[in-house]
């Protein structure tokens, strides 16, 4: 279980790395550049790639952008990774002293996986 939550944690600290590597220094190290390209890939959720034509598909500039382009893809990875481990915590956490410590733990673990997919890519 505890495996599990660490997994998960660090797995949300690459999709936010991911993040901030498309945002900040993106390079082309992926296939789809229409998707991964923050440059090229905000135009996905628009009819034609024109935002004055209207989004693209029904809640694609909404509830489905996770869809169109690789930067909300990440974000909801991640959102979903930390949302489904922070239940975890319970199951092993039995005084506030064992839960401040697997935050500081998580903490790190997050930080690492950030690390990994920002800095080294």
């Amino acid at each position: 279980m505890i495996a599990l939550f660490f997994i998960l944690v660090f797995a949300a600290g690459i999709a936010e790395g991911l993040m901030d590597f498309l945002q900040f220094h993106y390079r082309p190290i992926f296939k789809n550049e229409l998707f991964w390209n923050p440059e090229l890939s905000w135009k996905n959720k628009y009819k034609d790639g024109d935002p004055m034509k209207g989004p693209k598909f029904l809640f694609s500039t909404t509830l489905f952008v996770a869809l169109t382009d690789g930067w909300h893809t990440m974000k909801l990875l991640r959102n979903v990774l930390l949302f489904v481990s922070l239940p975890f915590i319970g199951f092993f956490s039995g005084t506030i002293v064992a839960f401040l410590i697997y935050g500081v733990c998580a903490r790190i673990v997050y930080g690492l996986g950030f690390y990994i997919s920002y800095e080294k890519l």
